[in-house]
């Protein structure tokens, strides 16, 4: 059985940055957002959540970007949809090397 995160990840093919990971609900499945030619981390989050929803109305409430003892640069966003909250963990450690030392 496909799961939800890997629809997600096959409708945006060739729309966004390179994905990867699990299905991004917590900080152990966060999506892995790989490099990709025009660097668009922040459009490619955004569209994984909209593909995650479909045609599902949805606002980011909060952006949380930090480093995990292990290296890791997480990405956490919080979003209400549907009258629920959620929240969605982005691996951003590849897309934004090189970026790193400004962002510590």
């Amino acid at each position: 059985m496909i799961s939800k995160a890997d629809e997600v990840r096959a409708a945006l093919i060739g729309a966004v940055n390179p994905l990867s990971g699990g299905d991004g609900l917590s900080r152990d499945t966060a999506v892995i957002v790989h490099r990709g030619g025009p660097n668009d981390a922040a459009g490619t989050e955004y569209a994984f959540i909209g593909a995650y929803f479909d045609q599902v109305a949805w606002r980011l409430t909060e952006q949380a970007l930090g480093y995990e003892p292990s290296g890791r640069m997480i990405d956490c966003l919080k979003v209400v949809a549907g009258g629920s909250e959620f929240e969605f963990f982005f691996d951003l450690t590849e897309a934004m090397s090189g970026l790193g030392p400004m962002l510590r």
